[in-house]
């Protein structure tokens, strides 16, 4: 606990839990529709639904006396790819999420290069933005050198929290692993988005 001037191991808040840890069975289902548009390969786009939490797990707190449930949430998602030259692309996406009185939009953009001529496209750098509406504005970047893509992004507050926060936003960085497979022409007719 910190007590204005530094930070006391001994000082309490006043909370006795009977527990450290927890677990529960926590169930989400969801589905998604990707579909080309147009005769070029490149050029597609998905739409998606997803439920949260439907089992509304009943243990969601340190306390044993607790009778919170975990409530359910709906979010849907929408992406579209369009190629503009040989090298380039724009991608739009957006995810709405509800959850109880809760309603989250966050959508944006991303133009992206081809930084080699290969057919697996190895080499690939993103550059656009996002926001949280009413909440935040978000750049990002992100490069791919298959099958390592590394992003980076800046969360910054544009609500009325900016006067606690100070316009100060976070800095987000990710890792991801994208797991290539070898050309199969079945295979290819069920197109996946990739994030």
């Amino acid at each position: 606990q910190y007590d204005g001037t530094a930070f006391n191991p001994n000082l309490t808040d006043g909370e006795t839990l009977n527990t450290s840890s927890l677990s529960y069975f926590d169930g989400s289902a969801g589905m998604s529709l990707n579909a080309q548009l147009g005769n070029k390969e490149a050029n597609n786009f998905y739409v998606g639904v997803a439920y949260h939490h439907f089992n509304q797990a009943r243990r969601v707190t340190f306390y044993n006396t607790g009778t919170e449930r975990m409530t359910p949430k709906w979010v849907g998602s929408f992406g579209i790819k369009m190629e503009m030259t040989n090298t380039s692309y724009f991608t739009l996406q957006s995810d709405y999420a509800v959850q109880g009185k809760n309603q989250e939009l966050i959508c944006g953009a991303l133009y992206s290069w081809r930084l080699d001529e290969s057919d697996d496209n190895k080499y690939v750098l993103h550059a656009g933005a996002y926001m949280r509406w009413k909440d935040a504005i978000i750049p990002a970047a992100k490069i791919e050198f298959k099958p390592l893509a590394v992003a980076i992004s800046y969360d910054a507050n544009i609500s009325p929290l900016k006067q606690s926060s100070r316009g100060r936003g976070g800095f987000e960085v990710s890792i991801s692993y994208q797991k290539s497979k070898k050309y199969n022409s079945s295979m290819d007719q069920v197109r996946c988005p990739k994030f």
